[in-house]
C-alpha cells in the first residue's frame, strides 16, 4: 500500500468513498460527525489545508477501525507532517522507511479480505496488467466469466480498498503488486476463497487443453514436524516464480498458481474438524 499513499488523505478518501456507496445520502458533514470532528476541520484537511495533531490522528485512526498495520501507517504519515514537532517528524520518517523495507509483500487484512474474497477480485487486478486491457466493466466480465454487474461491483470495492486506480490516460491499473493474502488465521472467508480456487482448477482441468494447464500431485510419507519447513519452501518457491512471471513483458494471460498440501489418512484429533 505504501506505494499510493504518500498522505493519511487517502484513508479518509477511501472510506468515505466506501460509505457514499454503501449509502448515496451520506454526506461529508454524516462522515465529520462519525469521525467526531468539526466538519470545517475534516474539510481542511482534506484540501490540504490543516493537518491533524497526533492525538488527533490517533482518535481518527480508531473511528475509522483500521487495521494494525494501517493504523501504523496512518500514524507515521500524519507524524511527517508535523510541522511543530522535528522530533516527532523524524520518527515518523523512520516508522516509514522501516515499513518500506518490510512492504515487499503487503498482506492484506483479514477485515479488507473478508470482503475482497471471491476469486475475481484479483484477477481484475492482474488482468490490468495484460496486453489489449480495456477498463469496460463488460469486457472484464467477458473475459473473466462473470457478469457485468458483478465486475462492476469488484471494481468499485478494489478502488475504495486503493488496490485499483485510474491511471493518466484513465486506464484501471492495480496498485500494489505484491499482495499477500491473510496467513495462518482460520476464517471462513478463507476457507470459502481456496475452495473456489479448487473450483475454478476443476474447470480448468475439464476445459482447458493440456498445452494450456500443468496438473501435477505427489503423495508421500510425511513426518508431520516438519509441516512448517514445507509451508516455507512452499511460499519461497511461490514468491519467485511470482518474480519471474512479473518481470516478463507482454503478458497475455491470467493464471492462477494454486498449491495444496495436505494429509490424505485420519487421525483422531482431525476426524471431522474444520479448520
Amino acid at each position: 500500500m505504501l506505494q499510493e499513499t504518500n498522505h493519511y488523505r487517502f484513508f479518509l478518501e477511501r472510506e468515505f468513498r466506501s460509505r457514499v456507496r454503501r449509502n448515496p445520502g451520506y454526506s461529508m458533514r454524516s462522515f465529520a460527525r462519525d469521525l467526531n470532528l468539526p466538519p470545517s476541520k475534516l474539510s481542511e484537511v482534506l484540501r490540504g489545508l490543516k493537518e491533524f495533531s497526533p492525538g488527533r490522528a490517533s482518535q481518527v485512526a480508531e473511528r475509522l477501525k483500521l487495521s494494525e498495520a494501517e493504523t501504523t501507517l496512518f500514524l507515521a504519515l500524519a507524524g511527517v507532517h508535523q510541522k511543530k514537532s522535528r522530533e516527532a517528524r523524524t520518527q515518523a520518517e523512520a516508522t516509514l522507511a522501516s515499513l518500506k523495507a518490510r512492504s515487499e509483500f503487503d498482506e492484506i487484512s483479514l477485515e479488507r479480505f473478508r470482503i475482497l474474497a471471491d476469486w475475481h477480485h484479483f484477477a481484475i487486478l492482474e488482468l490490468c496488467e495484460t496486453i489489449g486491457f480495456e477498463s469496460d466493466p463488460a469486457w472484464i466480465a467477458g473475459r473473466l466469466g462473470i457478469t457485468t454487474a458483478v465486475a462492476k461491483e469488484a471494481i468499485g470495492r478494489l478502488s475504495d480498498f486503493g488496490l485499483l486506480a485510474k491511471d493518466g490516460a484513465g486506464a484501471y491499473r492495480q496498485t500494489q503488486a505484491n499482495l499477500a493474502t491473510p496467513s495462518g488465521i482460520p476464517s471462513r472467508e478463507i476457507r470459502e476463497h481456496h475452495s473456489q480456487i479448487l473450483m475454478k482448477a476443476d474447470q480448468s482441468l475439464h476445459h482447458h487443453e493440456v498445452s494450456e494447464r500443468d496438473f501435477s500431485a505427489t503423495t508421500l510419507a510425511f513426518s508431520s514436524s516438519q509441516l512448517e519447513e514445507v509451508r516455507t519452501e512452499i511460499k519461497a518457491f511461490r514468491r519467485r516464480l511470482g518474480k519471474l512471471i512479473q518481470d516478463r513483458p507482454a503478458k497475455d494471460r491470467v493464471y492462477c498458481f494454486a498449491t495444496q498440501f495436505f494429509p490424505l489418512d485420519q487421525t483422531k484429533n482431525n476426524e471431522g474438524n474444520e479448520q
